[in-house]
């Protein structure tokens, strides 16, 4: 029954993938291009379907008094937050409701939804899940709003939320989670994610058929280097979650390219102490794990690689995966004696392996400690694996103790970070361990972490929030001086300054920025604090008003209110208290 159920699914959302992909590669390659196109990757990220959000239900936020509710019409859909006092029988109110942007996620498992709130991109507190048995879909809490029911539309979406889910990032802007322009369109990702010179190699082929002449080699063909290699980290850039991830070369967006060495461009930290919990997106550190990986990576035939026993141009549901898995598998455990250079054969007889794939007995299915209701295989291959992990509260990281290692693959010694307490910083502020991290922002940096400008941005950060104020100010500065378009590190800087009593410089900094980025609403926010110190009180209202239009919040209204009330405009005071409370509802008092 799971299995139909899913086959199902796979169907339904192969049927909605769009065209679009892979169409350039599609003359030369219809098998590949179709079969991508029924793979859950060139769906990651795409419009609503039609119908998806349709009679859903509704889902309390815990005991918050929030609950959720997709609505859909004609105009598209709204992911609706209601309001009801616990000590009030009175029916819920609606307190906001957010415009359903586009969908991430293939929807085979779970679903989530990218809502506007305001001009910013943010999770929808709720998400789409699947029966694995039934194929019945159900509204649920999304993660990170079943980790903290409050969280309610203030989970942004950044470009590193979003890069592994498409080759087409949206234009880049100041605030990084602003909602995309209407001109572009969500889509999933295409050839040119994992075949490095895809473009080049079109031209050249379509040079080539024609008869005339070309420029050296096929240029997909050059671009494969080290196969091995290669064939992993493609992989590796986006099912190697970890719990912190460092860029440490520019470019500093999206992710390394195809064919680059994603070791030497990126560092990836793990817990330090692993168990059988897993997350979703853990396939690579899984498997490194492995007896098999580790005794086989590194040969020029025979390493297992992910795509030894996955077809990346299919989908892991068909029928066809189970057998390449097995052959896979036989490969070096064949039911004879194996060959010197492999391991032992499977132990079962033919006749007992009857109906069952190898991962069925190696590769546990198991839920996972960052998404409720879903179980995937847990890509550590054991001769005899521990039963299913029990379901219990969501997390985001790995780590419970703070504990975290570089990950790296045999054989690779060329790059440590134990001597770069920057590098230890930047990874235990990653995995939420700011506590852990702050004695390393005390330290001086090494070579490498001393040149990556989100280094200087985290260690302000840290210290700011340590209460070192001038530390703040020369690593903020420090941060602009290695890239000036880093403008996380503009707007914090200007809350130091105003909180050194530096208003007009504040003001200096920040106008700049806000001109070339009108909404830039944290800019705007820090710039009304220092008009505020001023005695502007015009200048300040006006900043307020737009960083409000850009990012409706309580804290937000309530000053605005405040200063119409300094004002002596009680009906603009009352109106504003009114829109503060309405967004943070409260208990009446008893």
């Amino acid at each position: 029954m799971r299995a139909a159920a899913i086959a199902l699914a796979v169907a339904l959302c192969a049927a909605a993938a769009g065209a679009q992909v892979g169409a350039a590669c599609r003359g030369c390659h219809p098998g590949q291009t179709d079969g991508w196109r029924s793979n859950g990757m060139s769906r990651a990220l795409e419009p609503l379907r039609a119908g998806e959000l349709a009679g859903l239900g509704t889902v309390a936020a815990g005991s918050t008094g929030f609950a959720y509710r997709f609505e859909t019409d004609e105009r598209g859909a709204a992911l609706v937050e209601t309001w009801s006092d616990p000590s009030s029988k009175k029916r819920p109110s609606e307190v906001q409701r957010a415009r359903v942007e586009f969908a991430i996620g293939a929807g085979i498992l779970d679903r989530s939804y990218a809502v506007r709130h305001g001009d910013l991109l943010r999770f929808g507190p709720l998400e789409v899940v699947r029966d694995p048995v039934t194929g019945e879909r159900h509204a649920a809490l999304a993660p990170g709003h079943a980790i903290d029911p409050r969280s309610r539309f203030t989970l942004p979406i950044a470009e590193e939320c979003l890069r592994c889910h498409t080759s087409a990032l949206p234009p880049r802007d100041h605030p990084l989670d602003l909602a995309p322009p209407p001109g572009w369109k969500p889509s999933g990702i295409d050839c040119v994610t994992c075949h490095a010179e895809a473009a080049q190699h079109a031209t050249w082929r379509e040079r080539d058929l024609a008869g005339e002449p070309t420029q050296g080699p096929d240029p997909l063909q050059a671009a494969r280097a080290n196969p091995v290699r290669q064939g992993l980290e493609s992989c590796a850039r986006c099912h190697l979650q970890g719990d912190a991830d460092i860029t440490l070369t520019p470019p500093w967006r999206g992710l390394p390219g195809p064919g680059e060495d994603l070791f030497a461009r990126r560092a990836t930290f793990v817990t330090a102490t692993p168990t059988h919990e897993i997350g979703f997106v853990s396939h690579v550190e899984r498997l490194a794990q492995s007896v098999c990986f580790q005794r086989s990576f590194g040969r020029d035939r025979g390493s297992l690689l992910c795509t030894t026993c996955h077809d990346p141009h299919a989908s892991v549901f068909e029928s066809s995966e189970r057998q390449r898995v097995r052959d896979a598998c036989t490969n070096c455990h064949a039911a004879h004696e194996p060959r010197a250079d492999m391991d032992r054969p499977c132990s079962e007889t033919a006749e007992k392996r009857a109906g069952r794939a190898c991962v069925d007995c190696h590769m546990r299915a198991t839920g996972v400690f960052d998404v409720a209701t879903v179980r995937i295989h847990d890509h550590r291959i054991e001769r005899k694996p521990p039963p299913p992990s029990p379901p219990g509260p969501l997390r985001i990281k790995s780590t419970r103790d703070g504990r975290l290692a570089h990950f790296t693959l045999p054989g690779r010694t060329e790059f440590t970070p134990k001597s770069d307490p920057g590098l230890w910083s930047m990874a235990l502020t990653g995995a939420y361990r700011r506590d852990l991290a702050l004695p390393f922002a005390r330290q001086e940096p090494g070579a490498i972490a001393a040149m990556i400008p989100g280094y200087h941005l985290v260690r302000g950060s840290l210290l700011e929030q340590a209460g070192d104020l001038a530390g703040a100010e020369r690593s903020y500065r420090e941060a602009l001086r290695f890239d000036p378009g880093q403008l996380e590190s503009a707007v914090n800087l200007g809350g130091v300054l105003n909180a050194q009593g530096q208003s007009q410089a504040a003001i200096d900094l920040l106008t700049p920025v806000i001109e070339a980025h009108p909404r830039a609403e944290g800019a705007r926010r820090n710039r009304a604090l220092a008009w505020l110190a001023r005695e502007d009180t015009t200048a300040a209202t006006a900043d307020l008003l737009e960083a409000f239009h850009v990012s409706p919040s309580e804290p937000v209204a309530r000053v605005l209110g405040q200063l119409a009330r300094a004002r002596g405009d009680a009906q603009e005071a009352a109106r504003w208290a009114s829109v503060a409370a309405g967004l943070e509802p409260r208990p009446a008092p008893r």
